[in-house]
């Protein structure tokens, strides 16, 4: 990662280095180019001039112009610097050359010559010689007449431009082989620079330097403050993302987030507990394999077709869970649907309750209607005239005040748990008591409907047994355990009671050798005046919680 940082910072540096001392030495070429073009157009003109001079000088020495061929100047020139000129006269006819077939006719420039009275003059490269050749076009006024000359003239070319084309040559090769060791230094400068404001900046440090350049000091600063300010971020970021996860974890309600085609991106343990995953995480998995249920497919499948399924309940018997459903739309910027989130509350507690509300009510009913019909009944057969029998008026009265005594007996038992629930409220007294006593007491209270039975009750308690209860509703627990055992066991048979420590506890057994409950039944059996058969309430155990 250092070598590709120190890389980039070279590049960088380098790319600017070569581009603007290309820029430089372009420029500086162009310029000389403006210059020779400026510097050449001048040294045409002179030449022409000079030759003009010349010509003039030389066709005033002869006696006509076509004597000016035998010239010795103008031959120095033709041998030397492959001189070619040819005279004309105003009407364009030839009048001297130096070349073997003379031209026919005057060049279109002679014209403007003519007409103007100035000297054509222009430089024709010959990259094969390494010469230039200048053209030469004017118009003269002799002894002998007026001319047009047309010279041609082969002339090297000037040192100058060789030297500064070399100049330029040597330049870019100096610059390239300058810049990669100066970039390399200024690269490798920039990198200790940074990772020194790297870990200044990591360790709490100052990242400026008196002695560094004012800019550098100012970028320092500025990428501290910037690194500070994604640090608060980050902690914010961080935060926020912890007790959203906290939150998740510990939701009784289990979250499913789904993306657009119905498959898993994430879910809390509550979800996972509710819909009775496996350990391994189904993020990735379609949604409708997290629960394998008719309705809860058909209902997701509305959910991602976006068509707002309404809360979906889901109970089962096997499981005794009851959940209710409920998904919504993920929605991200500019109103995009991102996914769906699925809700799933475990309503299975205030399931049970309604249930065992209305089994309550259902019971209670029961046990009053039972009394109170034959107690209406008997009532009835009364004042239709059995009041005048003694001996049946006494026997129905008997009934009545036996049922009226189990009335009694229940609403007593209605009045104890009413007092068992708000002891948070007003807290039961307790105090003091003897085991033993208490479950002599509780012998003594049955024992009439245990010799009815021909049925016997034994008991096993240490003598030395304290135990801090309300003597009263303790007793009252008691006697109900041994009151259903007589009254749910074969006549005949035995019941033993027991009273053992284990630890910090005592445990109080009632065995007997009854009917016995289904297991089914077992999980409901402490719920109020639940009955296992509401049928059969004559017949089978009943429990109170």
């Amino acid at each position: 990662m250092r070598t590709r940082i120190g890389l980039n910072i070279f590049m960088w540096l380098l790319i600017p280095w070569i581009g603007g001392w290309a820029l430089t030495l372009a420029t500086a070429y162009l310029g000389f180019l403006w210059w020779a073009k400026s510097a050449d157009r001048q040294a045409a003109d002179n030449w022409a001039i000079f030759l003009r001079d010349v010509f003039d000088h030389e066709i005033d020495s002869c006696k006509s112009i076509a004597d000016v061929k035998d010239s010795e100047v103008l031959q120095s020139f033709v041998n030397r610097y492959q001189l070619e000129f040819a005279l004309f006269s105003p009407s364009g006819e030839c009048l001297v050359s130096s070349r073997m077939t003379p031209p026919a006719t005057t060049v279109p420039e002679s014209h403007d010559v003519l007409k103007t009275g100035n000297v054509f003059a222009k430089w024709i490269e010959d990259e094969k010689l390494g010469s230039r050749r200048l053209l030469a076009i004017w118009s003269g006024d002799a002894k002998a007449g007026t001319y047009v000359a047309w010279v041609s003239i082969h002339l090297p070319v000037g040192p100058s431009r060789v030297y500064f084309n070399r100049v330029m040559v040597v330049g870019g090769i100096l610059v390239l082989a300058l810049g990669i060791p100066v970039v390399g230094l200024m690269a490798r400068s920039s990198k200790h620079r940074l990772e020194g404001a790297k870990r200044s900046i990591l360790e709490g440090g100052s990242t400026s330097n008196r002695w560094e350049l004012r800019e550098w000091q100012i970028f320092s600063r500025e990428l501290e403050d910037c690194f500070r300010e994604q640090q608060r971020q980050m902690a914010v970021l961080q935060r926020i993302a912890f007790d959203h996860q906290t939150t998740l974890e510990n939701l009784s309600d289990g979250l499913i987030y789904t993306n657009l085609e119905g498959r898993v991106v994430k879910h809390n343990p509550a979800a996972a507990r509710l819909l009775r995953l496996p350990g391994r995480s189904v993020e990735g998995f379609s949604v409708r394999e997290c629960l394998r249920h008719p309705e809860f497919l058909l209902w997701v499948d509305r959910l991602l077709k976006f068509q707002h399924p309404q809360e979906l309940s889901l109970h089962s018997d096997e499981l005794g869970q009851h959940l209710e459903i409920r998904g919504t739309e993920l929605r991200a910027d500019h109103n995009r649907v991102e996914g769906f989130l699925i809700i799933i509350r475990d309503m299975t507690r205030a399931w049970q309750a309604d249930r065992v509300r209305r089994d309550f009510v259902a019971n209670v009913s029961h046990e009053l209607r039972t009394p109170l019909t034959s107690m209406k009944g008997f009532l009835e057969t009364l004042l239709d005239g059995a009041i005048d029998d003694p001996a049946q008026a006494i026997r129905f009265v008997k009934i009545v005040h036996e049922q009226t005594e189990r009335l009694e007996s229940i609403v007593n038992d209605l009045l104890t748990l009413a007092r068992l629930e708000s002891e948070s409220e007003q807290p039961i007294a307790r105090e003091a008591v003897r085991v033993d006593e208490l479950v002599v007491g509780v012998v003594d209270a049955c024992r009439f409907l245990a010799e009815q039975r021909a049925m016997r009750v034994h008991w096993e308690t240490p003598n030395d047994l304290i135990v801090n209860v309300n003597s009263r509703l303790f007793h009252q627990a008691l006697v109900n355990l041994l009151d259903n055992a007589i009254k749910y066991s074969d006549p005949g048979k035995e019941i033993r009671i027991s009273v053992r420590r284990e630890a910090t506890e005592l445990i109080f057994e009632v065995e007997d050798h009854g009917w016995g409950i289904e297991a089914r039944h077992l999980p409901r059996i402490f719920e109020r005046f639940y009955r296992v058969d509401p049928s059969r309430s004559r017949q089978l155990r009943d429990y109170l919680s």
